[in-house]
């Protein structure tokens, strides 16, 4: 049997559903199967049968909402390559460690962590995995933080909301895009992908001290070729400025603003007396603007100083540029 997927999301089907149909499954050497548990009506959550955590053919296990992961602490999945959980409920607090220290051959890892589950440690200690996406609730904190360490990694997704920033994410030479998404400590997480040529990040601060705090002449993008900037709440100018001073390299900019709240105002939004331009700013180029709404830099003839202009939606055209500041061309 080379997959099953199951959705349930009425109370018409019970928990014991699930695991019957999971363990036929798996008796007939399931490679993909992906079970969805989300009753409208408080029900049990559904816990799936112990042959498959041994089961040798699977290669693809997704796994989410009211699913009871209880990993026995003797079990083998060879083949897994691909590994999706996504606001399930561990039997304990070491049923996630322990799935994660046992596969050893696996590529793909989408984890997200809830407020009121009782994972913990998170450590993702994977020598073969590629792709790395993780979501820390607001109200989640792993009592012994988390820990990523895989030198083969090549793109990460992080999304971090928690209070505090517990984690340690090291070895990842191989690293070639990154998406953040961070309320706390963002300098922390941007020193740990100054290597992508791909970049995409939303800051959840709302606050001016706390963004003024991630500029730093000591974190550089030396190979960032693509940065897409998401904003939320006021104050975000002055990062976007840093981050265009900080990346030689950037070539395409992706501004886009659905995350700001209306009546918001940028108290930093003028960069005034700048000693230089980011050689980034004099030609930019977006391969999608039918989906992409910019802000436009130009220069203030009263005062020369250079400011965040009107919003202009661009349409029907295949690449936008900036002209040099201070030009009296339109863009």
């Amino acid at each position: 049997m080379e997959s099953l997927r199951l959705k349930f999301h009425n109370a018409l089907f019970q928990p014991e559903d699930i695991k019957l149909w999971v363990e036929i499954a798996v008796s007939r050497c399931v490679q993909e199967p992906s079970v969805d548990f989300y009753p409208f009506k408080e029900n049990p959550n559904a816990l799936l049968p112990s042959s498959l955590y041994t089961c040798k053919s699977l290669v693809t296990l997704k796994l989410r909402y009211n699913i009871l992961v209880d990993v026995p602490h003797v079990f083998s999945l060879p083949s897994l390559k691909t590994l999706c959980l996504e606001r399930v409920t561990y039997a304990d607090g070491e049923s996630l460690q322990r799935l994660l220290s046992n596969c050893s051959v696996l590529e793909d890892l989408v984890v997200e962590l809830c407020t009121g589950d009782n994972v913990r440690k998170f450590a993702v200690i994977i020598p073969s995995l590629l792709s790395l996406s993780f979501w820390m609730s607001a109200g989640h904190c792993a009592a012994e933080g988390y820990r990523i360490d895989t030198p083969s990694l090549k793109y990460i997704k992080a999304t971090d909301l928690s209070k505090s920033f517990s984690g340690l994410i090291e070895n990842m030479p191989k690293l070639e895009e990154a998406d953040i998404s961070a309320g706390h400590d963002i300098n922390k997480l941007l020193e740990l992908v100054t290597s992508v040529k791909r970049l995409s990040l939303l800051t959840l601060v709302d606050d001016a001290e706390a963004l003024t705090a991630v500029y730093g002449d000591d974190i550089v993008f030396n190979q960032l070729e693509h940065l897409n900037f998401r904003i939320y709440g006021a104050y975000w100018s002055k990062l976007l400025y840093w981050l265009l001073i900080a990346s030689p390299k950037l070539r395409n900019l992706e501004f886009n603003e659905i995350f700001s709240r209306d009546g918001a105002v940028d108290t930093l939004g003028r960069w005034t007396q700048l000693s230089s331009v980011p050689q980034c700013m004099f030609v930019v180029e977006s391969p999608d603007f039918q989906v992409v709404r910019l802000q436009c830099l130009r220069t203030r003839e009263r005062s020369g100083d250079i400011y965040l202009g009107k919003v202009l939606p661009v349409k029907d055209c295949n690449n936008f540029h900036w002209t040099r500041v201070g030009s009296t061309k339109e863009a």
